[in-house]
């Protein structure tokens, strides 16, 4: 599945303050985005840790079935967290080549809450509180 976000251009904001791509991009490596590139052309930010994204947080038994879950701060049943996360992209990242951002599996509407959510960091600077808990050390905590 591909979405162009903000029309041909996502390094356009909404507001008309222009930023370039290379700014867009650095703002999307600096909230987490891992950049990838190959000899062949392709040039992608790729992000990890989309339930975090998606405001989901689960905890497991051993056998790994949900043993409690929140979203967005709030707790929610089991079933409620296993059906959000199977709706959930498997792999989201940004292309620089076409300057859209794609996704595999998922639902489109959770994919775009995850993008807003991806793109509000950027503007902001401010990393979800879920996002920093599921990678220690990446932003500066732990380590």
């Amino acid at each position: 599945m591909t979405e162009n976000a903000n029309a041909k251009n996502p390094s356009v904001s909404a507001d008309a303050n222009p930023v370039t791509l290379a700014d867009f991009v650095r703002s999307i490596v600096a909230v987490g985005g891992r950049e990838w590139k190959t000899d062949s052309g392709k040039h992608r930010v790729y992000f990890n840790d989309l339930e975090a994204w998606y405001g989901l947080d689960l905890e497991f038994y051993k056998s790994g079935n949900i043993h409690g879950a929140m979203l967005d701060g709030r707790g929610i049943s089991n079933t409620s967290a296993r059906k959000i996360r199977g709706l959930i992209p498997e792999k989201l990242y940004f292309d620089l080549t076409d300057e859209k951002w794609h996704w595999y599996g998922g639902d489109r509407s959770h994919a775009l809450k995850i993008i807003d959510r991806i793109k509000k960091a950027a503007t902001t600077g401010q990393v979800p509180e879920l996002v920093i808990e599921a990678r220690p050390g990446k932003y500066g905590e732990g380590a």
